[in-house]
Order: structure tokens, then C-alpha cells, then sequence
């Protein structure tokens, strides 16, 4: 297993079983590329945690799915918002953190793959 199919695996770990909602996850299961491209498409505003963690997953499944790179971008702006939101648990800003940097590493890696 390379660095970036490890990190790809972590950040799905990362996201598993938290904040966002596991029917979600489901959900994201039965669709096809193209739904769960129109609902990265569809979502705009998220207002609590879980809706903020689904956006970004989202966003981040359709690049992995599509390789369109402004899906990731949005995935890591996203992110990195989040991150800065203040949160009454460490453990939490560590996450999210956590998640916003391994979304920039995956990126700087399939730059660098790119190139």
C-alpha cells in the first residue's frame, strides 16, 4: 500500500462512525457517481457539525470518484473553516484538523503524481 491509498484510508476512518450521519454513509452506498455528484452539487450552507462533516466527505468522494479537482478544493476550504470554529473538546480540534491536513496531503500528493 502506497502513502497516498494510506492516507485516503485514514481520512475514511477519520470520518467513520462520527459527526456525520451513518445513514449518510448508506445512502452514499446505493448512489452512483452522478447522484453523489449532483448532491455535492446541491449542498451549500452547513450548520452543524454533522452537516459540515457530510459536506466535506461528500465533496471529497466525488474527487476520489471523479478526480475533479474543484471538488477537493472545496473538500479542504471546508475543512479548514471547520477546523477554526471553536469547539469545547480537544479531541475534536485534533480531528478536525487532523482531517484538513490529510485532505491537503492527499492533494499535494496527486499533485505531485501529476506532474
Amino acid at each position: 500500500m502506497d502513502i497516498l491509498e494510506t492516507t485516503v484510508n485514514e481520512l475514511f476512518d477519520l470520518f467513520n462512525g462520527h459527526n456525520a450521519d451513518p445513514a449518510m454513509f448508506e445512502r452514499l452506498d446505493d448512489m452512483t457517481d452522478e447522484e453523489i455528484t449532483a448532491l455535492a452539487d446541491a449542498q451549500h450552507e452547513a450548520n452543524d457539525d454533522s452537516d459540515v462533516e457530510g459536506y466535506i466527505f461528500v465533496h471529497f468522494l466525488v474527487y476520489c470518484n471523479t478526480s475533479l479537482i474543484q471538488y477537493m478544493d472545496r473538500s479542504i476550504i471546508r475543512a479548514k473553516e471547520w477546523a477554526a470554529i471553536a469547539t469545547d473538546s480537544f479531541s475534536e480540534i485534533g480531528r478536525r484538523l487532523e482531517i484538513s491536513d490529510k485532505l491537503s496531503t492527499i492533494k499535494s500528493i496527486q499533485e505531485s503524481l501529476n506532474r
